[in-house]
């Protein structure tokens, strides 16, 4: 049996981790999420969540609308939905 040539296998590279984190996970961090995932999201995961989530605000659905093409907009999170049982080392910002 033959190797595969070395330039026919691609590793596999993790993409860095993104996470936005606010109160309520309804503007700011919404918006995080959908304007990196739009523009880098091939390059990060990313993700958003709150510590108390609520709905998210209208006035955010109507400014991530206006941009061409519209961001996704995701439901709300729970911090702890999005916690990693064994995180890698991050950086905090």
């Amino acid at each position: 049996m033959t190797q595969p040539a070395a330039s026919m296998t691609t590793p596999t590279v993790k993409k860095p981790r993104v996470l936005f984190i606010c109160t309520g996970n309804t503007a700011r961090s919404q918006m995080a999420q959908a304007l990196l995932e739009h523009r880098a999201g091939h390059r990060f995961e990313v993700s958003s969540a709150g510590l108390e989530p609520g709905e998210v605000n209208p006035l955010t659905v109507q400014a991530l609308q206006e941009k061409r093409p519209p961001p996704a907009i995701r439901p709300p999170n729970f911090r702890e939905r999005v916690r990693n049982p064994h995180p890698p080392s991050r950086r905090l910002v």
